[in-house]
């Protein structure tokens, strides 16, 4: 992996992300108060986190349609099909303690 600083960044060119970290090892205040400007690293804060969440959805590979659709009925069988099978285990315990069981 290959780094390097710019900016308070720390970039991954192996992949191309970039993230934000405090470079020094200062003891400076951290969180919201820090230079005591509340409104705008709040803001700030919020503002970074969106911009990058969409540069990461950007980068998400996401489904075909046919892929979708093929998994999403392959899941509600699977479910079915355990619902079932508990449904037949649990009526058998069922039957089983009721007339062998407890009498």
């Amino acid at each position: 992996m290959a780094y390097f600083v710019k900016g308070g960044f720390i970039h991954d060119i192996d992949i191309g992300v970039s993230t934000r970290y405090l470079i020094s090892n200062k003891k400076e205040p951290r969180g919201a108060f820090k230079n005591g400007n509340f409104m705008k690293n709040i803001f700030g804060g919020i503002s970074l986190f969106f911009k990058e969440v969409f540069f990461e959805l950007k980068r998400v590979n996401w489904l075909s349609r046919k892929q979708l659709v093929q998994y999403t009925i392959v899941v509600i069988g699977l479910s079915a099909f355990m619902a079932a099978f508990l449904g037949v285990l649990d009526a058998g315990f069922v039957y089983g303690l009721t007339h062998y069981i407890v009498k």
